[in-house]
Protein backbone atom coordinates (compact mmCIF):
# COMPACT_ATOMS: atom_id res chain seq x y z
CA UNK A 1 0.00 0.00 0.00
CA UNK A 2 2.83 2.41 0.88
CA UNK A 3 4.47 1.78 -2.51
CA UNK A 4 1.20 2.57 -4.31
CA UNK A 5 0.77 5.78 -2.32
CA UNK A 6 4.36 6.75 -3.13
CA UNK A 7 3.79 6.17 -6.86
CA UNK A 8 0.60 8.25 -6.79
CA UNK A 9 2.39 11.03 -4.93
CA UNK A 10 5.26 11.17 -7.47
CA UNK A 11 2.87 10.95 -10.43
CA UNK A 12 0.97 14.03 -9.29
CA UNK A 13 3.73 16.63 -9.82
CA UNK A 14 4.90 14.90 -13.00
CA UNK A 15 1.41 15.00 -14.47
CA UNK A 16 1.08 18.67 -13.56
CA UNK A 17 4.40 19.45 -15.27
CA UNK A 18 3.27 17.63 -18.43
CA UNK A 19 -0.04 19.53 -18.47
CA UNK A 20 1.73 22.87 -17.99
CA UNK A 21 4.18 21.99 -20.77
CA UNK A 22 1.38 21.13 -23.20
CA UNK A 23 -0.47 24.36 -22.35
CA UNK A 24 2.70 26.43 -22.90
CA UNK A 25 3.29 24.80 -26.30
CA UNK A 26 -0.33 25.39 -27.36
CA UNK A 27 -0.26 29.02 -26.24
CA UNK A 28 3.07 29.63 -28.00
CA UNK A 29 1.81 27.98 -31.20
CA UNK A 30 -1.38 30.06 -31.16
CA UNK A 31 0.56 33.27 -30.47
CA UNK A 32 3.00 32.57 -33.29
CA UNK A 33 0.18 31.71 -35.68
CA UNK A 34 -1.63 34.98 -34.92
CA UNK A 35 1.61 36.93 -35.27
CA UNK A 36 2.31 35.36 -38.67
CA UNK A 37 -1.25 36.08 -39.76
CA UNK A 38 -0.94 39.75 -38.77
CA UNK A 39 2.41 39.99 -40.56
CA UNK A 40 0.96 38.50 -43.74
CA UNK A 41 -1.99 40.90 -43.65
CA UNK A 42 0.32 43.90 -43.16
CA UNK A 43 2.61 42.96 -46.06
CA UNK A 44 -0.25 42.11 -48.41
CA UNK A 45 -1.76 45.54 -47.87
CA UNK A 46 1.63 47.23 -48.29
CA UNK A 47 3.42 48.73 -51.31
CA UNK A 48 5.66 45.74 -52.10
CA UNK A 49 3.00 43.08 -52.44
CA UNK A 50 1.82 42.40 -55.96
CA UNK A 51 2.28 45.09 -58.57
CA UNK A 52 2.09 44.61 -62.33
CA UNK A 53 4.62 42.76 -64.47
CA UNK A 54 3.92 45.27 -67.25
CA UNK A 55 4.79 48.35 -65.17
CA UNK A 56 8.39 48.24 -66.45
CA UNK A 57 9.84 47.07 -69.72
CA UNK A 58 11.39 43.59 -69.87
CA UNK A 59 15.15 43.77 -69.43
CA UNK A 60 15.06 47.03 -67.46
CA UNK A 61 16.12 45.57 -64.10
CA UNK A 62 19.69 46.86 -64.56
CA UNK A 63 18.36 50.42 -64.34
CA UNK A 64 16.82 49.83 -60.89
CA UNK A 65 19.10 51.24 -58.21
CA UNK A 66 17.19 49.80 -55.24
CA UNK A 67 15.23 46.65 -55.97
CA UNK A 68 14.05 46.40 -52.37
CA UNK A 69 11.70 49.35 -52.93
CA UNK A 70 10.01 47.92 -56.04
CA UNK A 71 6.82 45.80 -55.85
CA UNK A 72 7.59 42.12 -56.34
CA UNK A 73 5.71 41.53 -59.58
CA UNK A 74 6.91 44.81 -61.06
CA UNK A 75 10.48 43.70 -60.36
CA UNK A 76 9.75 40.31 -61.91
CA UNK A 77 8.58 42.05 -65.08
CA UNK A 78 11.75 44.15 -65.20
CA UNK A 79 13.89 41.02 -64.76
CA UNK A 80 12.12 39.36 -67.67
CA UNK A 81 13.78 38.90 -71.03
CA UNK A 82 10.32 38.98 -72.62
CA UNK A 83 6.75 39.68 -71.62
CA UNK A 84 4.75 37.10 -69.69
CA UNK A 85 2.52 34.78 -71.72
CA UNK A 86 1.38 31.82 -69.65
CA UNK A 87 -1.01 29.66 -71.64
CA UNK A 88 -0.79 26.77 -69.18
CA UNK A 89 -4.34 25.46 -68.80
CA UNK A 90 -3.85 24.42 -65.17
CA UNK A 91 -2.82 27.98 -64.20
CA UNK A 92 0.61 26.90 -62.95
CA UNK A 93 3.32 29.54 -62.95
CA UNK A 94 5.13 28.02 -65.91
CA UNK A 95 5.14 31.41 -67.62
CA UNK A 96 7.66 32.78 -65.11
CA UNK A 97 10.39 30.53 -66.49
CA UNK A 98 9.81 31.62 -70.09
CA UNK A 99 9.56 35.22 -68.98
CA UNK A 100 12.94 35.02 -67.25
CA UNK A 101 14.51 33.00 -70.05
CA UNK A 102 14.81 29.94 -67.83
CA UNK A 103 13.60 26.35 -67.94
CA UNK A 104 10.78 25.47 -65.59
CA UNK A 105 10.92 22.20 -63.63
CA UNK A 106 7.56 21.81 -61.93
CA UNK A 107 7.34 20.55 -58.35
CA UNK A 108 6.59 16.85 -58.32
CA UNK A 109 6.02 13.87 -56.08
CA UNK A 110 9.17 11.75 -56.14
CA UNK A 111 7.55 8.46 -55.10
CA UNK A 112 9.06 8.32 -51.63
CA UNK A 113 6.42 10.34 -49.84
CA UNK A 114 8.26 13.63 -50.52
CA UNK A 115 7.84 16.46 -53.00
CA UNK A 116 10.65 17.80 -55.17
CA UNK A 117 10.60 21.62 -55.28
CA UNK A 118 10.09 23.88 -58.26
CA UNK A 119 13.34 24.70 -60.07
CA UNK A 120 14.17 27.34 -62.68
CA UNK A 121 17.51 27.11 -64.48
CA UNK A 122 19.27 28.14 -67.65
CA UNK A 123 21.29 31.00 -69.10
CA UNK A 124 20.35 34.67 -69.08
CA UNK A 125 22.41 37.82 -69.55
CA UNK A 126 25.38 35.67 -70.50
CA UNK A 127 25.56 33.65 -67.27
CA UNK A 128 23.88 30.57 -65.84
CA UNK A 129 21.15 30.97 -63.23
CA UNK A 130 19.69 28.41 -60.83
CA UNK A 131 16.66 28.98 -58.60
CA UNK A 132 15.22 26.36 -56.25
CA UNK A 133 11.99 27.17 -54.46
CA UNK A 134 12.15 24.89 -51.46
CA UNK A 135 14.40 22.09 -50.22
CA UNK A 136 15.21 18.81 -51.92
CA UNK A 137 15.70 17.07 -48.57
CA UNK A 138 12.88 16.28 -46.16
CA UNK A 139 12.26 18.59 -43.22
CA UNK A 140 11.01 16.43 -40.39
CA UNK A 141 9.65 17.55 -37.06
CA UNK A 142 7.59 20.60 -36.07
CA UNK A 143 8.52 24.09 -35.01
CA UNK A 144 12.12 25.16 -35.24
CA UNK A 145 12.98 22.61 -37.93
CA UNK A 146 11.08 24.85 -40.35
CA UNK A 147 14.25 26.95 -40.40
CA UNK A 148 15.53 24.43 -42.94
CA UNK A 149 12.87 25.39 -45.48
CA UNK A 150 14.90 27.65 -47.80
CA UNK A 151 14.73 29.20 -51.26
CA UNK A 152 18.06 29.20 -53.06
CA UNK A 153 19.26 31.36 -55.97
CA UNK A 154 22.62 31.20 -57.75
CA UNK A 155 24.28 33.26 -60.49
CA UNK A 156 27.31 31.49 -61.94
CA UNK A 157 29.94 34.18 -62.34
CA UNK A 158 33.37 34.30 -60.67
CA UNK A 159 33.87 37.18 -58.22
CA UNK A 160 36.02 38.03 -55.20
CA UNK A 161 35.03 36.16 -52.01
CA UNK A 162 32.73 37.90 -49.53
CA UNK A 163 29.58 37.27 -47.52
CA UNK A 164 26.47 39.32 -46.75
CA UNK A 165 23.69 38.81 -44.22
CA UNK A 166 20.34 40.51 -43.70
CA UNK A 167 19.85 42.38 -40.42
CA UNK A 168 17.48 45.17 -39.41
CA UNK A 169 16.03 45.36 -42.90
CA UNK A 170 19.41 45.90 -44.54
CA UNK A 171 22.11 43.84 -46.19
CA UNK A 172 25.33 44.01 -44.20
CA UNK A 173 28.82 42.64 -44.89
CA UNK A 174 29.79 39.69 -42.74
CA UNK A 175 33.28 39.74 -44.26
CA UNK A 176 35.20 42.54 -46.01
CA UNK A 177 33.62 43.39 -49.37
CA UNK A 178 34.95 45.05 -52.53
CA UNK A 179 34.34 48.83 -52.81
CA UNK A 180 31.79 48.27 -55.59
CA UNK A 181 29.69 46.13 -53.22
CA UNK A 182 29.93 48.78 -50.48
CA UNK A 183 28.69 51.36 -52.96
CA UNK A 184 25.78 49.14 -54.01
CA UNK A 185 24.72 48.43 -50.43
CA UNK A 186 24.81 52.15 -49.64
CA UNK A 187 22.10 52.70 -52.28
CA UNK A 188 19.70 50.23 -50.64
CA UNK A 189 17.19 51.77 -48.25
CA UNK A 190 15.93 49.64 -45.35
CA UNK A 191 13.34 47.10 -46.49
CA UNK A 192 12.54 44.72 -43.60
CA UNK A 193 10.08 42.61 -45.61
CA UNK A 194 12.64 42.01 -48.37
CA UNK A 195 16.04 41.88 -46.68
CA UNK A 196 15.29 39.37 -43.94
CA UNK A 197 16.61 35.93 -43.00
CA UNK A 198 18.95 36.01 -46.00
CA UNK A 199 22.55 34.91 -46.48
CA UNK A 200 24.63 35.65 -49.58
CA UNK A 201 27.97 33.97 -50.28
CA UNK A 202 30.17 35.03 -53.20
CA UNK A 203 33.42 33.75 -54.61
CA UNK A 204 35.13 32.06 -57.55
CA UNK A 205 32.32 29.45 -57.75
CA UNK A 206 29.60 32.07 -58.16
CA UNK A 207 27.07 34.09 -56.15
CA UNK A 208 24.55 32.19 -54.01
CA UNK A 209 21.66 33.42 -51.85
CA UNK A 210 19.71 31.36 -49.32
CA UNK A 211 16.43 32.78 -48.01
CA UNK A 212 13.90 31.54 -45.46
CA UNK A 213 10.66 30.17 -46.88
CA UNK A 214 8.62 30.90 -43.76
CA UNK A 215 6.89 34.30 -43.73
CA UNK A 216 8.22 35.19 -47.18
CA UNK A 217 5.13 37.11 -48.24
CA UNK A 218 6.81 39.06 -51.09
CA UNK A 219 8.31 36.23 -53.20
CA UNK A 220 11.75 37.13 -51.92
CA UNK A 221 13.60 35.00 -54.48
CA UNK A 222 12.69 37.65 -57.09
CA UNK A 223 14.67 40.21 -55.07
CA UNK A 224 17.52 37.72 -54.64
CA UNK A 225 17.81 37.28 -58.41
CA UNK A 226 17.90 41.06 -58.88
CA UNK A 227 20.54 41.38 -56.15
CA UNK A 228 22.82 38.62 -57.42
CA UNK A 229 22.72 39.87 -61.00
CA UNK A 230 23.33 43.41 -59.79
CA UNK A 231 26.34 42.23 -57.78
CA UNK A 232 27.62 40.30 -60.80
CA UNK A 233 27.34 43.45 -62.92
CA UNK A 234 29.09 45.88 -60.56
CA UNK A 235 31.87 43.35 -59.92
CA UNK A 236 32.24 42.55 -63.65
CA UNK A 237 32.01 38.86 -62.79
CA UNK A 238 33.28 36.46 -65.41
CA UNK A 239 30.71 33.82 -66.44
CA UNK A 240 31.74 30.34 -65.33
CA UNK A 241 31.93 27.46 -67.81
CA UNK A 242 28.43 26.01 -68.26
CA UNK A 243 27.43 23.03 -66.14
CA UNK A 244 24.45 20.70 -66.27
CA UNK A 245 21.98 22.21 -63.82
CA UNK A 246 18.56 20.76 -62.98
CA UNK A 247 17.38 19.30 -59.70
CA UNK A 248 20.56 17.34 -59.08
CA UNK A 249 22.92 20.30 -59.39
CA UNK A 250 24.94 20.95 -56.22
CA UNK A 251 25.17 24.64 -55.26
CA UNK A 252 28.66 25.77 -54.14
CA UNK A 253 29.85 26.62 -50.63
CA UNK A 254 27.53 24.00 -49.10
CA UNK A 255 24.62 26.42 -49.51
CA UNK A 256 22.28 23.79 -50.93
CA UNK A 257 21.88 22.21 -47.49
CA UNK A 258 22.69 25.20 -45.31
CA UNK A 259 20.27 26.52 -42.71
CA UNK A 260 20.74 28.76 -39.66
CA UNK A 261 21.48 27.05 -36.38
CA UNK A 262 18.71 26.56 -33.88
CA UNK A 263 20.26 29.23 -31.67
CA UNK A 264 20.41 31.72 -34.53
CA UNK A 265 16.83 30.93 -35.54
CA UNK A 266 15.57 31.46 -31.98
CA UNK A 267 17.48 34.72 -31.60
CA UNK A 268 16.48 35.97 -35.04
CA UNK A 269 20.09 36.47 -36.16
Amino acid sequence: MSQLQSAETSAGPLGLIIIIGVVVVLVFTFWRSMRHRASAARVRSGPLFGGSTTARAPGSAATIADGGQVPAQELRGALGVRGETDQDADAEDAGTGAMLGLRYHRFRHNGSGLWDPTVYDGTRNGHQVFIRLGRNAAVRGPGINARRLRHLSAVRVAVSPFELVAADGRLKPKTPVPPAVDALLAQLAPSPDVWRDLRVVAGPAGLVASRAYAQDWVSGWIYDLWLLERLAAVLHGAPLPPEALGREWTPPYGMGDWAPSIGAALSGT
